[in-house]
C-alpha cells in the first residue's frame, strides 16, 4: 500500500545518510515536515519526493504500485461507475471519494491522491472554487486533475486553462475515453516505491 508519509528513518534509509543529517536538513527546511502530537517528524510525499528531484537524488519507480485516485463529484451515479470501471480495468481499490468542494479539498490535503475526478458543478462548493483554493495553496498537494462536466463553455474553459487544466471528461461520462485518459496519467505518472522504506524512524 502507498505510503503518504515517511519517517526520517525511512528518508535516512533511502538517501542512505542517518538520520542525524535528516534532522538537520529538516531543521533547515530543506525537507519540508510535520510533527506528530508525540513530536517526531513525519514528510509527506509530494514533499519527499520535490526533495529528491531538487537535490538531485535519484527517484526510484516501482510499476505496480498502487495509485491512490479521488473522485470529487455529488452525482451518486457517476461516483460508482468511475469506481466500477478503474477497479475493474486497474485491478485497484485505492479510492477515496468525497460529494463536495470542501470534503474534496480536506481529502487532497490529508490523503494527498496522485488523480483528481473532479465535478464542476457540486453544492455547498463547485469544483471550480475547490480547484482555485487547491492552486492558491502552495504547500497543499497538486494531483493531476481530470475536469467532468456537461456545462462546458468559452469561459469555463479559459478558466480551465488558467488553473493549468489539461484533462477535461464531457459527461455523460464515455468509459472507453476515461479509461484511455487515466491509463494515459498514469504512464506518466510512475510512482514511488516503498521498498525498503517499511520501519519507523
Amino acid at each position: 500500500m502507498i505510503k503518504n508519509f515517511y519517517t526520517t528513518g525511512d528518508i535516512a534509509r533511502y538517501c542512505e545518510v542517518d538520520i542525524n543529517t535528516i534532522k538537520r536538513w529538516i531543521a533547515k527546511n530543506e525537507i519540508k515536515s510535520f510533527k506528530t502530537p508525540a513530536g517526531h517528524h513525519r514528510v509527506l510525499r509530494h514533499d519527499f519526493i520535490n526533495f529528491l528531484k531538487t537535490h538531485n537524488y535519484p527517484v526510484l519507480f516501482k510499476n505496480d504500485m498502487e495509485p491512490l485516485i479521488g473522485i470529487i463529484d455529488d452525482n451518486k451515479s457517476d461516483l460508482k461507475l468511475i469506481k466500477y470501471w478503474l477497479k475493474k480495468k486497474l485491478n485497484n481499490e485505492g479510492f477515496l471519494t468525497a460529494s463536495n468542494g470542501f470534503d474534496g479539498y480536506n481529502l487532497i490535503v490529508n490523503r494527498n491522491p496522485q488523480i483528481v475526478f473532479l465535478d464542476i458543478l457540486m453544492p455547498m462548493q463547485g469544483g471550480l472554487e475547490m480547484l482555485k483554493t487547491v492552486r492558491q495553496n502552495k504547500k497543499c498537494p497538486q494531483p493531476e486533475f481530470i475536469i467532468m462536466t456537461g456545462f462546458l463553455n468559452d469561459q469555463i474553459k479559459d478558466e480551465l486553462k488558467r488553473l493549468k487544466i489539461k484533462y477535461i471528461l464531457e459527461k455523460p461520462l464515455d468509459k472507453d475515453k476515461t479509461m484511455k485518459l487515466c491509463h494515459q496519467i498514469l504512464e506518466q505518472m510512475p510512482d514511488l516505491t516503498d521498498q525498503g522504506l517499511g520501519a519507523a524512524g
